[in-house]
Order: C-alpha cells, then sequence, then structure tokens
C-alpha cells in the first residue's frame, strides 16, 4: 500500500507539470491521470485478494 502511495502522488505531480505546460490538453491528461491511479490503485487490492485467498481457501493444503 505504501508504494501505491508514492507511485500515485508520482502520477498526480506529472500529470499537474504536464497541465501547467500545455493547460489546452488538461481533459485529455486529466482522462488519463484517472486510468493511470485507478491501475496504480488495483495492484494493491488484488495482492489483497489473492493473499486472503491463500491464506483462507487454499486448495493446496489439506
Amino acid at each position: 500500500a505504501l508504494t501505491a502511495g508514492f507511485a500515485n502522488s508520482n502520477v498526480a505531480g506529472k500529470a499537474v507539470e504536464s497541465i501547467a505546460r500545455q493547460p489546452e490538453a488538461k481533459q485529455s491528461i486529466f482522462s488519463t491521470l484517472l486510468i493511470g491511479c485507478g491501475l496504480v490503485e488495483a495492484t494493491p487490492i488484488i495482492a489483497l485478494v489473492v493473499a486472503l485467498l491463500l491464506l483462507f481457501a487454499n486448495p493446496f493444503l489439506q
């Protein structure tokens, strides 16, 4: 989760820099920002689900 926070701040910072450089491309940059943040946040959520599945529904243990 800590890495996702750093990645989100990096994505947001680069988006702000891009909007400052090209204000007319704000909508395109913002939609790319949302997609990027969603992908960054999906990784720890998927890892949590896999960890919980392995903890409570492990098919390798009997």
